[in-house]
């Protein structure tokens, strides 16, 4: 079959917990599908998040080497593990909050029932401080 190309904007780890950066990788494959499993195997992607390709974009060859000079000269996709990243590009100006995480919610619920346990404790030591002054 022909190669097409595609840009394949994916959600990019290593920048705190439930966090990302936008990097957009330029791939050639037979169609939009295969450049979007392509693209949740490079490097750096979040391989566990299941929204980890955020879209697919079928460029013109032209488009595509562009795409691959910018990607060559992005310090955060030349280092190699997270202490380079620390070093050479500390400050990463796209940083992302994932707005599809359960982390406030957890945190919520965690609240709620701690008011609860501790609620019903209260009314507990409040029972059975009368049970004790009532033997007395």
């Amino acid at each position: 079959m022909e190669q097409k190309y595609f840009a394949v904007t994916t959600k990019c780890g290593h920048v705190r917990r439930n966090k990302y950066i936008e990097v957009t990788f330029a791939i050639a494959a037979e169609d939009g599908k295969q450049a979007a499993e392509i693209g949740r195997n490079m490097p750096r992607v979040k391989h566990d998040d299941p929204m980890a390709i955020i879209n697919v974009v079928k460029l013109s060859y032209e488009e595509y080497l562009e795409l691959l000079a910018i990607n060559s000269n992005n310090p955060y996709l030349q280092c190699k593990n997270k202490q380079e990243q620390n070093v050479s590009c500390p400050d990463i100006y796209k940083i992302v909050k994932d707005m599809f995480t359960e982390e406030d919610d957890y945190k919520e619920k965690r609240n709620e029932r701690l008011c609860y346990l501790f609620k019903k404790r209260k009314i507990f030591d409040r029972t059975e401080a009368r049970l004790d002054y009532a033997m007395i």
